[in-house]
């Protein structure tokens, strides 16, 4: 059995990410999937960040209930840069007896050679390849360590889609987990536009 971790801004989770999560934790190896909300991500612009703690409660309410899911805050207690090598280091020490396998989307995937030691990512840590529309995978080519599921729901949802849709003033709430979050998370993302 193998956990699942899912690093992610999550800004804000939509219900792509719970259908991937709900996809892997039915169909593959994967029995507990632990989200893993990034303070800031190195690669990212923050200037549309939503607060931290307010990303993690709102996953934890949407997940709320399901013994596969957990949310863990642990890089808000580490070092930055926030690199995903150093937090699955820390992980492993913390928790000694999981077999943990790194979730990265197809886009991710193509630009992995882009992050922190890498190589010792994938000399470690098995990795668990998810489909992003518009991004191929060889599979032939792929590091005996990577699981490519190219079955996985491709819902075509994005975070930066709900946070541009928001201040634009049109209703999304259904591309949320909770609709009834909207209006919290509309109030945040339009005081990170003052800033």
């Amino acid at each position: 059995m193998q956990t699942g971790l899912y690093f992610g801004s999550f800004n804000p989770m939509h219900i792509g990410h719970l259908a991937l999560a709900n996809y892997l934790t039915e169909h593959t190896s994967i029995r507990q999937l632990w989200f893993i909300p990034s303070p800031i991500n190195p690669l990212k612009n923050s200037r549309e960040l939503l607060p931290y703690e307010l990303r993690c409660r709102l996953i934890e309410q949407a997940v709320r209930g399901d013994h596969r899911f957990r949310v863990l805050r642990i890089e808000s207690t580490l070092p930055a840069p926030h690199y995903t090598v150093r937090t699955l280091r820390a992980l492993s020490m913390l928790h000694p007896d999981q077999l943990f396998t790194l979730l990265i989307g197809a886009d991710n995937w193509l630009s992995f050679d882009r992050w922190q030691d890498h190589q010792r990512l994938l000399d470690h840590y098995p990795l668990t390849i998810y489909p992003r529309l518009g991004y191929k995978i060889d599979e032939a080519s792929l590091p005996s360590s990577c699981h490519y599921v190219q079955e996985a729901p491709r819902i075509e949802i994005s975070s930066t889609a709900i946070r541009s849709g928001i201040l634009q003033g049109r209703d999304l709430r259904y591309w949320l987990p909770q609709p009834d979050t909207y209006n919290v998370i509309a109030a945040a993302l339009r005081d990170c536009a003052k800033r």
